[in-house]
């Protein structure tokens, strides 16, 4: 294990620094967790010890820094006895049972067993020997509704940032299908990406370079992502945060994952090629749920324009190209784009009155301008 650790922090660039600090940090909140009682009810006593003895409350990172490798003895090891994982005997047990056993016993229900995923690596040649849990840990955290543990969250969030960030947010008026309105956005100039730059511009270590294209990403000879590599050269990091805008303009990924949005018009940024994950991909990043999309659902492609979602928001209707109803037109906006691929041809009309015209003035006047707008006395004409 010692070896294998050695091979995994010299792939991944983890300093001998790094793993002191580490070490040094466990030990100081261990020690103080027994101070304050938190294992009190955790650690049951044996032959008279009622602590872990590994715990070292004198340690120091200065301490630790004096200790010699204890794998690697070429001069290039950073594994020490004191930031290495100690040799102990120990014993643990659980009662793993169902619910209705459980009951049936009067045994009480301390815990739920309620996600798990088992994950493999090529540890000779590839990955290394402790790196499955990366890929398991991630795949069971997609099942286990990540994103709506952060959607639960997002209210304080959104409290945060309008306390840090000063940004002066708007609950809007779109209901989207929901029965309250909860969609927020912003009302002034600034925005959150204002107040991300502003904050990372601080930083005396981070550099923010506007306009810069990334070719690829840089590798060194163990396949580690080491940067990226830019027309100027290789921008060296120990971490690399791949952030995209989607594939939408992007013909061969869209062939790929999602067929049935090919040829249809993309009203978003051209640059939304997906480049980000074809460099994961490159150097073989998983990925998940690439088939999963929202399609904006009235744009009107031979204009470039779009008709605002408020329209069929307050009463409008879509048909399609026989009159007929096709969706329920309170839900979601992607949800009417994702029925209107179902359709021939992939496109529909929205039938809407006056009423709506004159509250949706302002968009729906451009749409009049381009001769797309047909106006009748009655919906049968």
């Amino acid at each position: 294990m010692g070896q294998s650790c050695e091979l995994m922090a010299k792939q991944w660039k983890v300093t001998r620094e790094e793993q002191d600090e580490l070490a040094y940090e466990s030990h100081r909140r261990a020690a103080a967790a027994y101070e304050t009682g938190f294992y009190s009810d955790l650690v049951i006593e044996f032959q008279g010890i009622k602590a872990d003895n590994n715990v070292r409350r004198d340690t120091s990172i200065e301490r630790l820094a004096t200790l010699k490798p204890s794998f690697d003895f070429t001069g290039a090891g950073t594994l020490t006895a004191g930031n290495s994982t100690p040799m102990t005997d120990g014993a643990s047990a659980v009662l793993l049972a169902s619910e209705e056993w459980a009951r049936a016993r009067k045994l009480p229900v301390q815990s739920y067993l309620r996600y798990g995923k088992v994950a493999a690596v090529d540890f000779v040649s590839k990955e290394g020997l402790l790196m499955a849990p990366a890929y398991a840990v991630a795949r069971m955290l997609s099942d286990a509704g990540l994103t709506q543990r952060l959607a639960q969250g997002s209210g304080e969030l959104v409290d945060w940032l309008a306390d840090a960030a000063q940004i002066d947010f708007d609950v809007g008026t779109r209901l989207f299908g929901h029965s309250r309105r909860r969609s927020h956005t912003w009302k002034g100039d600034l925005t959150i990406v204002d107040f991300l730059v502003q904050a990372v511009g601080g930083q005396k270590n981070i550099r923010i370079l506007f306009s810069m294209p990334v070719l690829c990403l840089a590798t060194d000879e163990h396949g580690a992502v080491t940067g990226v590599e830019t027309p100027s050269g290789v921008i060296e990091g120990r971490k690399v945060i791949l952030a995209t805008g989607g594939f939408g303009a992007s013909p061969e990924f869209l062939a790929r994952y999602i067929p049935k949005a090919v040829d249809i018009p993309f009203p978003g940024h051209f640059g939304s090629t997906g480049d980000g994950l074809g460099m994961g991909m490159a150097v073989g990043a998983a990925t998940e749920n690439l088939g999963a999309f929202q399609p904006f659902p009235t744009y009107i492609a031979p204009f470039a324009c779009e008709v605002s979602p408020d329209v069929a928001v307050l009463g409008g209707i879509l048909v399609d190209q026989r009159g007929r109803r096709f969706v329920n037109e309170s839900q979601f906006p992607g949800g009417l784009g994702a029925k209107m691929l179902e359709l021939p041809g992939k496109h529909a009309y929205e039938i809407f009155d006056e009423r709506i015209f004159e509250l949706n003035r302002v968009g729906l006047d451009h749409v009049a301008t381009t001769g797309a707008l047909e106006k009748a006395e009655s919906a049968g004409r």
